[in-house]
């Protein structure tokens, strides 16, 4: 059973934590979208990939840490490997 306390919940299984990779066609905005969800503006330059970016904990009220992932729109097969 879940036990509810100041908000959150804590039950077993649980997720300790969230990622969330976006894919999508090249020049779609994926990056964009990440750096505008992190920092609650939208720059005019943003690199084409980014490094894994984590979102402020204080956006969730339960607490989990979520890590956005973000992908190049190439197609890679394991040929070009």
């Amino acid at each position: 059973m879940a036990r509810y306390s100041a908000g959150t919940v804590d039950c077993p299984g649980s997720p300790k934590s969230v990622r969330i990779v976006v894919v999508g066609d090249k020049g779609t905005g994926k990056s964009s979208l990440i750096v505008a969800a992190a920092s609650d503006s939208f720059p005019p330059n943003v690199p084409p990939v980014l490094p894994d970016t984590n979102l402020p904990l204080e956006f969730f009220p339960d607490g989990v840490p979520v890590t956005i992932v973000d992908t190049s729109s190439r197609y890679i097969t394991s040929r070009s490997i």
